[in-house]
């Protein structure tokens, strides 16, 4: 109360937003209303009783937090980089009741869970998928927590799975409240400036596309090459994989990890324009991926490499005309250290 006098309301839900984000006391919001307004009451009979005209001022402040606006919920996605935390951090003030809306950020949620504080870097363990759905199941509750304490919520993640995004819609809507989902996208260079100036901060997951996909049989990498060089990525390097296809392909064999199927061409290149790798079969997404620079580990079965490899970027292509299941994993994950090194 007295940052929000003495500084400004932004203050004071940044402070808010620290605590809860170490403590996840997201229930201390119910009380908000009723504490912020003792509080001013007190400064304000202080005040009074010295004579000083600020006193006036507590006393509007002690009785407008008591009627705060209806919660709201405000979802925020986007691939790291494209700015869902500073643009959280601006909306969130003028958001609900007093001192403004809470941030829920899937990053910060994910090292407390782990015990740890929000600028220490994380294991890649601590980004299983199994990790992350904890994180999300932790975020959805939290804003249900606030939103039926009446206090407004931001919720801050990725959002990549289609799935995500409606249960944190459905959040809202069972709490009987407004529902805004935005989702934020940004140029390779500034993605590429944003995470190289990166320090102190809580973010520190990155993605690895994945297309197990293929026109043809004898164009396909074995799917459970892909599964395990997922879980050596992950393991390996912290890499988040996410595979991609389109509507049409069978990904159900990759259900353990983000799947992005039957996307729309712009959100698909959103994916590949903020990805450190792509590792796919000889397809259309491959020469996508190369067009944003991003490092590519590409498979040849009966194409020509000479005539249909990617350019532009670094590769390291992969070619079997007997088979493309005669290339083992290890030999990929070679590759994909090499690239990793000349980055």
């Amino acid at each position: 109360m007295d940052l929000w006098a003495r500084a400004d309301r932004a203050a004071a839900n940044r402070v808010l937003n620290r605590y809860v984000a170490r403590s996840g006391d997201v229930a201390l919001t119910r009380g908000l209303p009723l504490w912020l307004s003792c509080r001013a009451m007190v400064r304000a009979h202080v005040l009074a009783r010295l004579g000083q005209a600020e006193a006036m001022r507590y006393l509007a402040f002690a009785e407008a937090v008591l009627a705060p606006p209806p919660p709201r919920l405000v979802a925020i996605g986007g691939l790291q980089g494209t700015g869902k935390t500073t643009l959280a951090r601006a909306l969130a003030p003028a958001l609900g009741a007093a001192p403004g809306a809470l941030i829920l950020r899937s990053d910060e949620i994910r090292k407390r869970l782990a015990g740890r504080a929000p600028e220490d870097r994380l294991p890649p363990e601590a980004y299983t998928r199994e990790a992350t759905e904890a994180v999300y199941a932790a975020l959805e509750e939290g804003a249900a927590i606030a939103l039926r304490g009446g206090h407004a919520a931001i919720a801050d993640a990725v959002f990549l799975d289609p799935g995500e995004r409606a249960r944190i819609e459905a959040v809202a809507s069972a709490a009987g409240v407004a529902f805004t989902g935005l989702w934020l996208e940004a140029p390779l260079p500034l993605l590429e400036a944003r995470l190289a100036g990166r320090s102190g901060d809580a973010s520190d997951a990155d993605v690895a596309v994945l297309h197990a996909a293929a026109s043809a049989p004898d164009k396909a990498w074995p799917a459970a090459n892909f599964l395990e060089t997922a879980a050596w990525l992950r393991r390996t390097h912290g890499l988040d994989p996410v595979f991609i296809g389109g509507a049409e392909d069978d990904l159900s064999a990759f259900g353990r990890y983000p799947v992005l199927a039957g996307a729309p061409l712009a959100e698909v290149k959103s994916l590949l324009s903020g990805a450190s790798l792509f590792i796919g079969n000889d397809s259309g997404p491959a020469h996508m991926a190369a067009a944003f620079r991003v490092p590519v580990v590409v498979f040849f079965g009966p194409s020509d490499p000479e005539v249909w490899a990617p350019w532009k970027t670094r590769a390291e292509v992969f070619v079997s005309r007997a088979g493309l299941d005669r290339i083992d994993a290890a030999r990929v994950w070679a590759a994909i250290e090499r690239l990793r090194v000349a980055a």
